[in-house]
């Protein structure tokens, strides 16, 4: 083993195991991109990303700015609607998001979770910030769900 991994257990795990397999998310966004194709995920798990190998199809690679940065939020917001418009990534996965009416995101009950603590006005999915709504009403439609998430495709580019 080269010396520069010495004493890392993580490094050494990785070159001694087999790889993991991919989620289920990541396994139907394989089977419906293009290796290197733009995605949106609107969620906080950015891993799924690298396990489909596919591109962030926004600068930002989960809605933090968007739904808690109180101070820039406009900005951010517009920004994220003038990726969209520039990208065109023709798949929006939405984590997280269950079936009950108000379509509040799944997130653990802890005292410790910042998501759980801010989570009426943080974690609703995409339909939390109305612009981001509307955006996703006109140009996406839904695909189908895996687990939890919601996968739109692009309808119109």
């Amino acid at each position: 083993m080269n010396s520069a991994y010495t004493g890392n257990s993580g490094i050494a795990y990785a070159l001694e195991n087999p790889p993991l397999q991919p989620s289920q998310l990541a396994q139907f966004l394989i089977k419906v991109t293009e290796p290197g194709e733009r995605v949106v995920i609107w969620g906080f798990e950015s891993r799924y990303y690298i396990e489909a190998g596919v591109i962030q199809g926004t600068r930002e690679a989960h809605p933090y700015q968007i739904i808690l940065n109180k101070s820039q939020q406009d900005y951010y917001r517009q920004r994220y609607i003038a990726d969209l418009d520039t990208y065109k990534a023709r798949h929006l996965v939405e984590l997280g998001v269950s079936d009950t009416p108000n379509r509040q995101t799944l997130i653990p009950n802890t005292a410790e979770n910042f998501f759980y603590k801010n989570r009426r006005i943080a974690l609703s999915g995409v339909y939390s910030v109305p612009v981001v709504k509307r955006y996703v009403d006109k140009h996406f439609a839904l695909l189908g769900k895996v687990y939890n998430a919601r996968i739109y495709k692009r309808i119109n580019h």
